[in-house]
């Protein structure tokens, strides 16, 4: 009797641990279908305590995607992109850029492809907007990008019983920062991914005529004294400025002096070799620099930022124009009376950047300038996010005796060659 009751519990454990095989093996392959089941259309809602944000397009698995919105929180459109291979391309509402090389991954669109399965669960018939649908809920670490311990997510998938083709993938996390999910699929074999026609001067005009509206639609009088004030900050006496808040990786901030009309000395805080630690000195149409406290040498670009910022159709990143050597223009405009900050009293303006790059012009930042009620002088400017937060503050302090003078190069010794 003994001997048939373990016999029985035998047998049940291994129908268990059979059934448990088959359904890890039917989530495996519902996770791995969807970039082997052919082109498909995808819709994609990704967000954390950080950002939020949805995506629609199409891919050719393995191939190419074409990411055909993208639009955050607030319903900001983001831009267009193809990726084919090592190319991409990018639209931002003037026209296509030219190629880049780029690497690029369906990471979060689909599931992850380097991942582990700590735990596996069938679910069985789920119903989803009116459609049942076949469910399988997993715990996954991934485990190419994350040194072990990895994080943990869980994961549901699921697929169409009449098709066998999965149509929905979810994954969260259980931290603010991890990135949540949820995607779904529709599979179409005529979807064919091309190159997008290139054609920079209808992208320029483009840019120019959406300068206009912007132009267009300030007053004239209140615009006109936000130039005349940015002309003056500039003009009127040599300052020192600090800018501190959001920077490209690698770098935490900036100081340094500037005296008209082309003289500055600007230092980068930030990681060495990384976009930090880098310090320019121009004067006219000279420049030097030294890099980690390096000694200092002569270079043959005079634009003070040289080796720090690759000002990029791509990511046209705000810099005052005594920084990067750029005329930037003035769009819409904004004169909103005094103010009071830091016990101390201030005309308030808000304006837009506009920034020429080689294929457009582009709105490089919202910016409001604070300036003093006695010196007409501005002494602060802050670049706000879409929300009006401020993510970058340069102050200015203004004084007539500052001077740049050349620094002392020291001879080059025989066999060293300067960075």
């Amino acid at each position: 009797m003994l001997s048939r009751c373990i016999i029985i519990v035998l047998a049940l454990a291994m129908n268990h641990s059979a059934a448990q095989a088959d359904c890890e093996s039917a989530a495996d392959k519902a996770r791995e279908n969807i970039l082997t089941s052919g082109p498909f259309h995808y819709t994609s809602h990704q967000w954390n305590k950080n950002f939020d944000r949805h995506r629609t397009g199409t891919i050719e698995p393995n191939k190419a995607e074409h990411i055909a919105v993208e639009w955050s929180q607030d319903g900001q459109r983001i831009s267009e992109q193809i990726y084919i291979g090592t190319q991409s391309w990018k639209n931002d509402g003037f026209g296509w850029l030219p190629p880049l090389g780029s690497s690029w991954s369906h990471q979060f669109t689909v599931p992850d492809a380097s991942y582990q399965a700590l735990k596996t669960k069938c679910l069985g018939q789920v119903v989803i907007e009116a459609k049942a649908l076949i469910g399988y809920e997993l715990e996954t670490r991934f485990i190419l990008y994350t040194p072990p311990p990895a994080e943990v997510f869980l994961e549901k998938i699921f697929v169409d019983p009449d098709t066998g083709l999965t149509v929905r993938y979810e994954r969260s996390g259980g931290t603010p920062e991890a990135i949540n999910v949820v995607s779904t699929y529709r599979y179409d074999p005529s979807i064919r991914i091309e190159p997008p026609q290139v054609d920079l001067a209808s992208r320029k005009a483009k840019s120019l005529q959406a300068f206009q509206l912007a132009v267009d639609s300030a007053d004239v009088e209140c615009r006109k004294e936000v130039l005349r004030t940015i002309d003056h900050g500039q003009t009127a006496l040599p300052f020192q400025y600090k800018i501190v808040g959001q920077f490209w990786n690698g770098v935490s901030g900036m100081y340094g002096t500037f005296v008209a009309p082309n003289s500055t000395h600007n230092t980068i805080d930030g990681v060495p070799y990384h976009g930090g630690g880098l310090e320019t000195i121009t004067i006219g149409n000279r420049s030097w620099q030294r890099l980690a406290e390096r000694e200092w040498v002569e270079t043959s670009n005079p634009s003070p930022m040289a080796g720090a910022v690759s000002a990029s159709w791509s990511s046209p990143f705000f810099l005052p124009a005594y920084l990067n050597g750029r005329t930037y223009h003035v769009g819409r405009a904004a004169c909103l009376g005094e103010t009071e900050k830091d016990h101390g009293r201030y005309r308030l303006f808000e304006y837009d950047a506009y920034v020429d790059f080689e294929t457009s012009r582009n709105l490089a930042s919202k910016r409001r300038m604070y300036v003093d009620t006695e010196t007409r002088l501005p002494l602060r400017f802050e670049d706000l996010d879409y929300k009006g937060q401020v993510i970058r503050l340069e102050t200015r302090t203004y004084d007539k005796d500052i001077a740049i003078e050349p620094p002392t190069v020291a001879p080059p010794s025989p066999g060293h060659s300067s960075p």
